[in-house]
């Protein structure tokens, strides 16, 4: 795994992160995605939670490729936020490769204190033959990013190990 930060985002309502180049060797199969305002060494600001910043879409581009097909259309305004907590709900089902998940968070915690955005980028084409891996994240907010917010990526990938 890597955990990626981007330490201060932009005060505005679309961004494109470049997140990561690797080798083949390591090939991503999640990316775990939270932004967080004002909460780093900040004693009143718990750091183990996380802030919607009114997240509208997002989307991972792997190389050529985009996930997930389908936007996640929310708005945390109207807790319009199904298809992101589906996505988390179903990352656990297929990160241990179980017939059923069972999510920690009910929604309406994961929508109010932990609102990260899980893509699946498990259903690769394993068959492109390229040197690099580059991974880029898009996303677009409702409102304008607040100030000291910081985005922060987990990626879960495969690695090759030789002997």
């Amino acid at each position: 795994w890597d955990l990626c930060e981007y330490p201060v985002l932009p005060q505005n309502t679309s961004h494109s992160w470049t997140v990561k180049s690797s080798s083949l060797l390591e090939k991503p199969r999640f990316a775990l995605i939270g932004l967080q305002t004002d909460r780093k060494n900040n004693l009143f600001n718990p750091s183990g939670r996380f802030d919607h910043c009114y997240l509208k879409n997002l989307k991972v581009h792997l190389n050529s490729e985009v996930y997930p097909y389908e936007d996640f259309r929310a708005d945390f305004t109207n807790n319009v936020t199904a298809i992101l907590y589906k996505a988390y709900a179903e990352f656990q089902k297929s990160y241990y490769e179980r017939e059923y998940s069972d999510p920690l968070l009910p929604k309406h915690i994961f929508q109010q204190f932990v609102p990260i955005i899980v893509v699946d980028l498990s259903r690769q084409n394993d068959n492109v033959k390229s040197s690099t891996v580059d991974l880029r994240i898009e996303f677009e907010t409702d409102k304008a990013i607040p100030a000291k917010t910081a985005a922060y990526c987990l990626i879960l990938h495969d690695q090759v190990i030789t002997y």
